[in-house]
Order: structure tokens, then C-alpha cells, then sequence
């Protein structure tokens, strides 16, 4: 995989000398260098009940990773959270208080993100709520869009994308709770791309992706990831892609849609036997698919979306 090279220059002051013999100094305009990377901070809600987390979900694993178009992704940053459980009896009254490592690829306990490694770390947000915190940094520039992938061995996915306009805006990035409906939509974009041979030219925008399946929709049909059956899968280097009926024919829908098929794509869900969708949920994508619009050129299309994240120093700094 081919990686960009960065190239600093710095200005030098200008010694000019006056006619009278005096020195004086001409001063560069303040152009600060490009930086060479960004910064991303990302919330990952875990379930929990009675104040326990399930054993499947005490570990968790996160990979940055940036895109070259027809060729593939490469891995940026990778980074594993595990939870430790400590139980505390007060006035005869068990109390289970938790905490978390992070580890990197080499499974060495790292306390803060740097080159290659992403941090995580576990906070209480309310009550029962817990979270994962994540901060993976200097993400090298030159990519038209970046991946955040993470799961835990109890099937709970969580995937976002992040634009390279995103990126060269904001040196840091808070992109806030990556949700389940952000996880379905860039799975499905994640799906479309894989089907046009990573083309982002002709793979459909993710607020495409939004405006046919959307948040009402997904919660109607009650959703839920698919069990990792991949005997040869790697965690250190992941590649979280969803193959089942619903994912398939929706990358059908799409497909239909991009040949201005609409009548034969509104026909794909009205005959859909697996996965058996409500009759509320095929009206919901019949009528999103009956007022699609294709946009005229996709390659605007790298309006890639992250429409939830915002750069924020600030919530960054509070997070850590």
C-alpha cells in the first residue's frame, strides 16, 4: 500500500540592508505548516444490566483505517480496551466498581494514544450506562475518507466514516456516540463500495444512504448484527463487511436505483421473503424509494458524511 510523503517547508526571515548601513529584518507572513495529522475522539455505548457487563463484552477493539480508492484500506491506528470487575462488600451489600487498560498491537499497556495506537478507556456516563471512550491520533492526511471500526466478541459493531474535508478542517475531531443507525448506514455504504470495487465515484453517498433507509425504518425492523463465523478472522487487522439477505438486497435496491429502475426496486421489497420485514417497514423504504432522487454526480458524493461529529477541542479535553 502506497503512503503519502509530507514535505515541511519553513520561511526563513529576510536580512535586507539600507542604503544608510542599517540592518533591518523583513519578516515572513505567519503561515504556520500544514500539520502532518488529526486527531479523533468517539464515544462507544456497551450494554449493561445490574451493573454487570456480559463477558463477550468486556473487551473491545477499534481500527482507524484510510481508503485509497481501487485499491483498499489501510490500517492508520489499532487499539484494544479490556474491563476489570472489583468487588467491594459495604455493610454487608456487594458493590462491583470497574475498570479498564488499553492495550496496542503488541499488547502492551499504553496510557495514551500515539502513532498507530488508539486509546480506550471505560466511563460511567449515568446510572447503569457505560461507555467506552476512544482517541486514536496522528492520523496521517491524504485520504478521501477514513473508517472507524470497532466490536466486541458479543456482536456489537460500531462503524463511522469520516471525510477528508472533515479531517483537513479540524486538526481535532469529536465526533461524538457512534450509533447503531450510524452503524447500519456505513455498513450498508461499506457493502456498496465493496460491490463497486472501492470506486467512491460510483458508490452511493451516505446521505443517499439516509434518506432511503432511514431512522424510522431501522427501528421498525429491529435490527441486529450478525454473529462473527470467520474462522480466519484477524482482530489485529479487522474487515468488518455484513453478508446476509437484507444487506444483499438492499445493495440490489441500490443498484436498481443508480439504472433509474425504480419500479423494479420498489418491486424487490414488496416480494422480500428474508428477512421478513413489517408491513410498516416496507412502506417506509417504498415511499423512500419512490421519492429518491439520484444525484447527478456522485463523485460530490464524498459528502461521505460524518454529520454527528463536530470539531471540539473542548468535549476532546473533557474526554481524557
Amino acid at each position: 500500500m502506497k503512503r503519502s510523503v509530507y514535505l515541511i517547508l519553513t520561511i526563513g526571515a529576510l536580512l535586507s540592508f539600507s542604503a544608510c548601513g542599517k540592518v533591518t529584518q523583513e519578516v515572513a507572513p505567519n503561515t504556520s505548516p500544514k500539520k502532518r495529522g488529526f486527531s479523533v475522539t468517539y464515544s462507544l455505548a456497551i450494554p449493561v444490566k445490574n451493573n454487570i457487563i456480559s463477558t463477550e463484552n468486556q473487551a473491545i477493539v477499534v481500527a482507524i483505517k484510510g481508503l485509497t480508492p481501487l485499491e483498499g484500506f489501510t490500517q492508520l491506528s489499532w487499539g484494544k480496551g479490556n474491563t476489570k470487575a472489583t468487588i467491594k462488600t459495604v455493610s454487608g451489600n456487594p458493590t462491583t466498581t470497574w475498570t479498564s487498560t488499553a492495550s496496542n498491537r503488541q499488547d502492551n499497556h499504553i496510557a495514551k494514544t500515539t502513532l498507530n495506537e488508539s486509546h480506550l478507556s471505560l466511563r460511567t456516563t449515568s446510572g447503569d450506562a457505560f461507555e467506552w471512550i476512544g482517541r486514536s491520533s496522528k492520523l496521517h492526511y491524504g485520504y478521501p475518507m477514513y473508517l472507524i471500526e470497532g466490536y466486541t466478541d458479543g456482536n456489537k459493531l460500531y462503524l463511522a466514516t469520516i471525510s477528508e474535508k472533515k479531517a483537513s478542517d479540524n486538526s481535532v475531531i469529536f465526533y461524538g456516540k457512534i450509533s447503531p443507525y450510524e452503524t447500519f448506514i456505513t455498513s450498508l455504504f461499506l457493502k456498496h463500495l465493496d460491490d463497486q470495487d472501492l470506486s467512491l465515484e460510483t458508490t452511493i453517498t451516505i446521505s443517499s444512504l439516509k434518506s432511503l433507509f432511514t431512522e424510522s425504518f431501522f427501528n421498525i425492523a429491529n435490527y441486529t448484527y450478525p454473529p462473527n463465523l470467520v474462522k480466519s478472522f484477524d482482530p489485529k487487522s479487522p474487515r468488518l463487511l455484513i453478508n446476509r439477505p437484507l444487506e444483499n438486497q438492499a445493495i440490489s435496491i441500490i443498484n436498481l436505483l443508480h439504472q433509474n429502475q425504480k419500479p423494479k426496486a420498489i418491486k424487490v421489497v414488496q416480494t422480500l421473503q428474508k428477512p421478513r420485514l413489517s408491513k410498516q417497514a416496507k412502506t417506509l423504504l417504498t415511499k423512500a424509494i419512490d421519492t429518491y432522487v439520484k444525484p447527478e454526480s456522485t463523485t460530490s458524493a464524498l459528502d461521505l458524511t460524518d454529520s454527528t461529529s463536530s470539531a471540539n477541542t473542548t468535549a476532546l479535553d473533557a474526554a481524557n
